[in-house]
């Protein structure tokens, strides 16, 4: 009962945050999908400000305090701005009837694939290593100390609480406010949607066909980079759909200069979660406001406002960074006058840039970015295609990305197989470069001739390579084709159907956050027992996980759970009563064994077969911490940990 209302409450949150921007986005003169891409930045910039506020005062994920503001923010937009005309469930009810039966359906089986891979995700929460180790781990020390945003390290030698963490601290706020882990998969689908929305939307301002708008989307967001990101917590998704929503804003400015202010702020919301977006999401603004140029002067206020916003919630991370330790992007960046990349991370600093003979030897290993490859090149032959200023620009930003990437660390291969593994994982880096190649094709394609059929050809090419490598994914990233297919159906049936039960009239305006209420609060069912649905997913050796989630002691208390090496973040339970945390560096022998005694302590048997969870750094600290447990029994002992904690 507690669970459901407190899911309930995210509904009224989420309600009011989302009417507030909208009033809020109505001020640019935007209307129908426009308005409704310029509110989602403000609605999530105003969950990430209020969370780093309140943290100030520690209440940063109590439910009550994030919902209090979510209801202050509604009413001050309320009382002081006026009410969005046309209302949006008006435009919403107009653009639905007109598409009429052919179009509801397809609208309906898009829903319908995108219902069932939710429902899928949520049977099977695939939270993935680094959603384990990091991205999870933060929201939840900061659902257990009321700071989002705060420093918390969850590995050892690796500072990973000095990545940027805006997507972290967003992810904070629902689920603080529900105390569940239904978010942590909701986000990323809808973080999916979002994508091809915006997408879709910046491919038409810039009078792309449909057809092709629907092709380009399509291959970008099928790529195997793409489409296993929506199964977790990570952050290459949302940062490529913050910076697709502030491209789609950019194209809006030619009609509405206005939306340059949140298309900023989807900027800043961006590089706060992945500094992988800045590139293009810098040219986007510039080239938005070259077009808008006469109107800056008028729009000095709204645009100083979204940029002290767009810093607050993305550039908060940098500045401290500089502050702290001397380099805005540290760790992986460090000056002349700061702290040192940590060793860490130059023990496995192997840049592409610097050993392209690499590719020679290994590069077959880039293949598995399927339609990747496909795009990037096509996005060198893009100028060649259609001699165009747009699409020379994007070519040309898809090729700096490339360089970047092929600049950052992790692209090279360093001698050693863990290397070769962080190499191909780092390839969805590119991801930014793969938006700006797919604009480019797009673009070339855009009016009739040999070039344009060239650039078709490519993306229906790229699309193809990506539904190949994408159906050998299998679970527990996609649930079978006849599962979606079925979605595809059911979704197509009742959209055909649904133009028959449109309201002639509106209805009252309660009734809209009362429904809000009433489906949040049906999340609390899938809540219950996520955990044990996520450690039968079996992506990883989590038999010490189920040891400890079958104790009663784990159900019935609220005891810590200590690592060594990096922690596993699930453990916190459904409801994130557990506190997970490292063992301090410095720990002593009797401090150890005193926590032994209160907690439960988990310690890799082998550096060498932990390798995931034991930097190399960390081995002589591990040596000294099973001294110190020497003399003690474990209470449990699996296939590649050891478990200490209080007797059975």
């Amino acid at each position: 009962m507690i669970s459901a209302i407190q899911h309930a409450l995210l509904g009224l949150a989420i309600a009011a945050l989302a009417g507030a921007a909208l009033r809020v986005a109505s001020l640019t003169g935007a209307r129908g999908l426009d308005r409704v891409l310029a509110a989602l930045p403000l609605a999530a910039a105003a969950a990430v400000g209020e969370g780093l506020l309140l943290g100030l005062a520690r209440l940063g994920t109590s439910p009550v305090a994030l919902t209090l503001a979510a209801g202050a923010t509604w009413l001050a937009a309320r009382t002081r701005l006026p009410a969005p005309s046309p209302r949006p469930l008006d435009e919403l009810r107009g653009w639905w009837g007109g598409l009429g039966p052919a179009g509801r359906a397809l609208v309906g089986a898009l829903a319908g694939v995108l219902v069932a891979q939710t429902a899928f995700l949520l049977r099977f929460p695939a939270i993935g290593e680094d959603g384990l180790t990091y991205h999870l781990a933060d929201v939840a020390g900061w659902v257990q100390n009321g700071r989002p945003g705060s420093v918390i390290d969850y590995f050892d030698d690796l500072p990973t609480g000095s990545y940027p963490i805006t997507n972290e601290v967003l992810l904070s706020w629902p689920v603080g406010i529900s105390r569940g882990l239904v978010p942590i998969t909701l986000w990323p689908v809808a973080s999916l949607a979002m994508l091809c929305v915006a997408g879709w939307r910046g491919l038409r301002l810039l009078e792309v066909p449909a057809s092709i708008a629907a092709l380009a989307v399509a291959a970008l967001i099928l790529s195997p980079l793409v489409l296993p990101q929506a199964a977790g917590p990570f952050t290459d998704l949302p940062a490529t759909a913050w910076l697709v929503v502030a491209a789609a804003l950019c194209a809006g400015v030619r009609s509405h200069p206005a939306l340059l202010a949140p298309a900023i702020v989807a900027a800043g919301l961006a590089v706060g979660t992945k500094t992988t977006a800045l590139a293009p999401v810098v040219a986007a603004l510039a080239v938005a406001a070259f077009v808008a140029r006469r109107d800056l002067r008028s729009l000095a206020g709204p645009l100083a406002l979204a940029a002290l916003v767009a810093l607050l919630v993305g550039g908060t991370w940098f500045v401290r960074n500089l502050i702290v330790h001397g380099s805005p992007l540290w760790p992986l960046v460090a000056t002349p006058f700061g702290d040192p990349v940590p060793p860490v991370l130059g023990e496995v600093d192997g840049r592409l840039i610097a050993d392209l003979g690499s590719l020679g030897e290994r590069g077959e290993a880039y293949l598995a970015t399927a339609g990747a490859v496909v795009l990037l090149a096509g996005a060198l032959l893009a100028p060649l295609l259609a001699r165009r200023r747009e699409v020379g620009l994007a070519s040309a930003i898809a090729v700096l990305c490339v360089l970047i990437w092929a600049s950052a660390p992790y692209t090279g291969f360093p001698r050693g197989p863990l290397f070769d593994s962080l190499a191909v994982g780092a390839t969805r880096y590119l991801i930014p470069g793969l938006v700006a190649a797919t604009l480019a094709l797009a673009l070339a394609a855009r009016r009739r001739g040999p070039g344009a059929a060239i650039a078709v050809l490519l993306l229906a090419g790229a699309v193809v390579w990506n539904l190949e490598r994408d159906l050998a994914l299998g679970f527990p990233y996609l649930p079978s084709a006849r599962f979606l297919l079925a979605g595809l159906v059911a979704g197509a049936a009742v959209g055909g159907l649904a133009g028959a039960l449109a309201r002639p009239s509106p209805p009252p305006r309660w009734a809209l956050p009362v429904a809000a209420a009433a489906a949040s609060a049906l999340l609390a069912l899938p809540a219950s027992g996520y955990v044990d649905r996520h450690m039968r997913v079996g992506q990883f050796a989590f038999d010490y996980g189920r040891w400890i989630a079958d104790r009663e002691s784990y159900a019935d208390t609220e005891r810590a759970i200590s690592w060594v090496g990096a922690v596993n973040a699930a453990l916190a339970g459904d409801h994130l009563r557990h506190p997970v945390r490292l063992l301090p560096r410095r720990e002593s022998c009797t401090r150890l064994l005193e926590r032994v005694g209160e907690e439960w302590v988990v310690v890799p048997l082998d550096p060498v077969e932990a390798a995931v969870e034991v930097p190399p750094a960390s081995g002589r600290r591990l040596e000294r911490i099973q001294r110190c447990l020497a003399a003690t029994q474990p209470v449990y002992v699996g296939a590649a940990h050891a478990v200490y904690g209080p007797p059975r």
